[in-house]
C-alpha cells in the first residue's frame, strides 16, 4: 500500500493543478466560456472596467455596446421578455456531466440569459454580480480531478457550504473558505492534521483513506480545542494510520456534540476492546464505524475505558483442523528395526507466515491412510502491537505451507563412534563379527523399546502445498474467517503420488503374460471396443469429474480477530 502511494506521489509531483483551475475547467466543459470572478458596486465602476478591457486589446476606436449609456441595473426580467424570440435554445453541451455542483443548472440558466441580453448590447451589472463564481456556488464536488493543491484564490468562495475534494492528490490543507459546513477530503495524500481554527460552522469532516497518524501537527505549536471544531457532529477518519487510543480519546473528549465517528481500517481498530473503549468514553456517540450503537452495548461497555484504555496489542486466534485428500508418503523398506538397521518415517507440519509477525509451526502429525487426511487440531494465539506494520500485513495476507518431513533413526553409539573414529576402529578389530540375524517382524512394544537406542534425525523437509488467505476483511469489521481452502502444489504432484508395495511386483509378473495374450486380446478387443466405446466415454467423464472433486487437496481452518 505504501508503494502504491509512493508511485502516485511521484507521478503527480511535477503536475500542479489547483482547485480553482479544476473548477473553471468544469465550467468550460459545459459551455460556460466567460468566468465572472468579481462584483461591481456601481455603473461607473463597470464602465471603467470595460474601457480598460477594450484598451488592453489594442483597439484604436473604442466602440461601446449599443445601449451602453443606458445600463439596466434592475428590472432585467422586463428586458428579457422583450428580447424573447421563438427560436429554440440549442445546448451543444447537454450531454456533458454537470454534477460538480448542486447549483450548476441554475447557474447555467442565468448564464444563457446573460448571453442573450449582452448580444443586444445590454450590460446588466446585477446579473454579472449574481454570476460571480465566488458568491454564487454553495457546493462544489470535484472528485478525481487530479488536483494537487488548494490555491489562494479558492479562499474567496465565501458562499461555499459543501466541498468535496475526494480522490485527488492534495498533501497540504490550506486556503479553505471558513464558512464550510461539510468537508470531504477523503482519499488524498494528507499526512498532517489540518488547522481548522476559525471554522465555526463545520459539522462534518471526512478525511478517510489518508496517512494521518496524530491530531498533533508539528506546524501547530499550541495544542488547544481548535484541533477539531466544537461544532463537529460527524467525523470520518477511517483507513488512516492512527495507533494511539489514549491520544484519540484525549482529543475527541473536547467535542461535546460528536454523534458519528469512524476509525475503521486504522491500526487502533484492531485492538480487542476498541469498540467498547470508545462507547464507554463517549456517551454522545450513536453511530460508530457505520453501525448504530444500541442501549445494551452501552450498558455492557460501562467500565471498559478504565480497564482497557492502555491496551496496545492485537490478537489473532488461528485454528487448523485438518488437511484432506493428501497422497500418502513414500513407503519405506526399512520398517523392521534391528540392531544396525536404521528406520525412516514421514510426518507433516504446517508453517504459518504473516509479514512482520513471528512465524509459527504446528506439531508434526502423521498421515491417516484410511481417509487420506492429516489431523492437526492445532490452535494458537498470535500477539502483535496494533501498529501500521501489522495493519498492512493484513492486506498481504497470511500463508499456510504444508511441509513433509523425513526422519531416520541412527544408532546413538554409532554417532559416537563417528566422532571417535580412531578409537572405534581399534575396538572393531578386537571384537569378532556378529552373525547377521534374519529379519523378523517386531511388535510395537519392541519397536518402541528399540527406538530408544536410536537418534531421530531429520533427513529432508519439503514444502509441498500452500495457500494464501487475505485478512483485509478484518479491517472492514469482520471478526471471523472460517472455511475450507484449496491447496496449491509447490512441486510436481506426480512426485508425491504414493505407490503401493505390490504394484511394482505385479507389473513384473504380469509383463510376460501380457505379451503372450497381447495378440489374442487385441483381436477380440477390436470388435468389442467399437461397441462399448460410445457408452463408456460418457460414464468415464462423469467418474473422472467425481474423482477429481474427491481428490482436491484442501485445508480446513479458522482465523479469529479477538
Amino acid at each position: 500500500m505504501d508503494l502504491s502511494l509512493e508511485l502516485i506521489e511521484n507521478k503527480y509531483n511535477s503536475r500542479k493543478i489547483s482547485v480553482s483551475n479544476a473548477f473553471i475547467n468544469q465550467l468550460y466543459s459545459i459551455g460556460i466560456n466567460q468566468i465572472f470572478n468579481r462584483t461591481y458596486k456601481s455603473v461607473p465602476q463597470k464602465q471603467k472596467c470595460i474601457l480598460n478591457e477594450l484598451s488592453q486589446k489594442g483597439n484604436n476606436e473604442l466602440k461601446l455596446p449599443h445601449i451602453y449609456n443606458n445600463f439596466v441595473v434592475s428590472n432585467s426580467d422586463n428586458i428579457f421578455k422583450k428580447i424573447k424570440t421563438n427560436d429554440p435554445d440549442i445546448d451543444f453541451y447537454e450531454n456533458q456531466k454537470n454534477d460538480f455542483s448542486n447549483e450548476i443548472e441554475e447557474y447555467k440558466t442565468l448564464y444563457k440569459y446573460y448571453q442573450k441580453i449582452i448580444s443586444l448590447g445590454v450590460v446588466d451589472i446585477s446579473i454579472e454580480n449574481k454570476l460571480s463564481i465566488y458568491n454564487f456556488f454553495k457546493s462544489l464536488i470535484l472528485i478525481n480531478k487530479n488536483i494537487t493543491y488548494i490555491d489562494k484564490n479558492f479562499k474567496k468562495f465565501e458562499a461555499l457550504k459543501y466541498l468535496s475534494l475526494t480522490g485527488n492528490y492534495i498533501k497540504n490543507i490550506e486556503n479553505l473558505p471558513t464558512n464550510l459546513e461539510k468537508l470531504h477530503l477523503n482519499a488524498n495524500l494528507i499526512s498532517e492534521w489540518p488547522n481548522f481554527n476559525g471554522f465555526n460552522n463545520l459539522i462534518h469532516i471526512g478525511l478517510s483513506y489518508n496517512k494521518i497518524s496524530t491530531f498533533y501537527s508539528p506546524s501547530m505549536k499550541n495544542i488547544n480545542t481548535s484541533l477539531i471544531p466544537n461544532t463537529i457532529i460527524s467525523l470520518d477518519l477511517s483507513y488512516n494510520n492512527f495507533e494511539d487510543i489514549i491520544m484519540i480519546l484525549n482529543v475527541l473528549s473536547q467535542i461535546k456534540n460528536l454523534k458519528i465517528l469512524s476509525f475503521i481500517g486504522n491500526p487502533v481498530f484492531l485492538l480487542p476492546h476498541y469498540k467498547q473503549i470508545i462507547i464507554s468514553k463517549f456517551d454522545t456517540i450513536t453511530v460508530l464505524d457505520d453501525k448504530k450503537i444500541n442501549i445494551s452495548e452501552k450498558e455492557a461497555s460501562n467500565d471498559f475505558y478504565n480497564i482497557y484504555q492502555n491496551e496496545t496489542d492485537l490478537c489473532l486466534y488461528i485454528s487448523i483442523k485438518s488437511v484432506m485428500n493428501i497422497d500418502g508418503p513414500p513407503l519405506c523398506n526399512d520398517e523392521l528395526l534391528e540392531p544396525g538397521q536404521g528406520a525412516s518415517e514421514y510426518v507433516y507440519s504446517i508453517k504459518i507466515i504473516l509479514k512482520d509477525f513471528e512465524n509459527i509451526e504446528t506439531n508434526d502429525e502423521i498421515w491417516n491412510e484410511n481417509n487420506k487426511t492429516i489431523n492437526f487440531n492445532f490452535s494458537n494465539n498470535i500477539i502483535h502491537k496494533a501498529d501500521v506494520k501489522a495493519r498492512n500485513s493484513f492486506y498481504s495476507g497470511i500463508r499456510f505451507i504444508l511441509n513433509r518431513k523425513k526422519y531416520s533413526y541412527i544408532k546413538k553409539y554409532e554417532i559416537i563412534e563417528d566422532l571417535n573414529e580412531e578409537d572405534n576402529s581399534t575396538s572393531k578389530r578386537s571384537t569378532p563379527k556378529a552373525k547377521k540375524k534374519k529379519s523378523k517382524k517386531l511388535t510395537q512394544t519392541e519397536i518402541d523399546e528399540l527406538k530408544k537406542q536410536y537418534e531421530k534425525t531429520l533427513m529432508e523437509s519439503i514444502e509441498i502445498y500452500d495457500v494464501y488467505i487475505p485478512l483485509n476483511s478484518f479491517l472492514h469489521g469482520e471478526k471471523l474467517i472460517e472455511n475450507e481452502y484449496i491447496l496449491n502444489p509447490l512441486i510436481n504432484e506426480n512426485l508425491l503420488k504414493r505407490e503401493e508395495p505390490n504394484q511394482n511386483n505385479d507389473k513384473k509378473k504380469n509383463k510376460s503374460t501380457k505379451k503372450s495374450k497381447k495378440t489374442t486380446d487385441n483381436e477380440s478387443n477390436q470388435t468389442k471396443g467399437k461397441d462399448k466405446k460410445k457408452n463408456s466415454k460418457g460414464e468415464s467423464q462423469e467418474n473422472e469429474e467425481i474423482e477429481n472433486a474427491n481428490l482436491t487437496k484442501k485445508i480446513s481452518l479458522s482465523i479469529r480477530l479477538n
